[in-house]
């Protein structure tokens, strides 16, 4: 696999987890006080999730394009 091709399949990744973000976590603006258990634990996991695609992405050495939240 070339790394243009790594980086295609990053893109694709990151978004659908946006897309998974949209549907799944209330917009920024939104106060955490606002937010019920069940947004906060999926705010929690969204971090969790972007943080270890970053991660993989760096360890690659690649740049995957998409902002990483």
């Amino acid at each position: 696999m070339t790394e243009q091709e790594i980086k295609n399949n990053l893109s694709i990744i990151w978004d659908a987890l946006h897309r998974f973000r949209e549907d799944s976590i209330p917009s920024q603006g939104s106060g955490v006080h606002d937010l019920t258990k069940d947004e906060v634990s999926n705010d929690e996991q969204w971090d969790d999730i972007a943080g270890a695609m970053a991660e993989i992405t760096e360890e690659l050495g690649l740049d995957s394009g998409q902002p990483h939240d």
